[in-house]
């Protein structure tokens, strides 16, 4: 679940955070997240998303400590049959 803190700050419960101190651990967290990723082919994709998936990246700012620190969220929804698709998939794929 995403949502806002009290403090307005954006929060994922249940997410796993990763120390990145090289581009070795970086990978590693990448795959992790890329084993728990659900996928199933489709018409119009091999490797569509059957789940959603977020990546925060928080880049600490060491430099002008009264400034936030960044942040970048990567997200990747779930597949986007519509339709129209219906004739090549179940209910179930396009839901």
């Amino acid at each position: 679940m995403i949502g806002e803190n009290t403090f307005g700050k954006v929060e994922i419960k249940g997410a796993t955070e990763v120390h990145v101190t090289s581009p070795e651990v970086f990978l590693q967290a990448n795959e992790f997240a890329a084993k728990n990723r659900a996928t199933k082919a489709t018409f119009k994709n091999d490797t569509s998303s059957r789940s959603h998936a977020v990546c925060k990246i928080r880049v600490k700012n060491t430099h002008l400590l009264s400034i936030d620190d960044g942040e970048l969220f990567i997200i990747d929804l779930a597949g986007s049959e519509n339709t129209a698709d219906m004739q090549f998939h179940d209910k179930e794929t396009v839901k």
